[in-house]
């Protein structure tokens, strides 16, 4: 049975908006994450990795 109602279909987006930006913090690539807080209202965190030398 489908619930078309506002409040099923607000919830499911939210679902899918956190398995997206969990997704994308995982794999941890920039460039991912820069597309992904170009089209979200809310963006991740970014840190910048720096080089280091061994």
């Amino acid at each position: 049975m489908s619930d078309d109602s506002p409040w099923a279909l607000a919830a499911e987006h939210g679902c899918f908006k956190k398995a997206v930006a969990d997704a994308v913090t995982k794999v941890g690539e920039p460039q991912l994450i820069a597309v992904y807080n170009a089209k979200n209202n809310q963006p991740l965190p970014f840190t910048l990795a720096t080089a280091q030398i061994r």
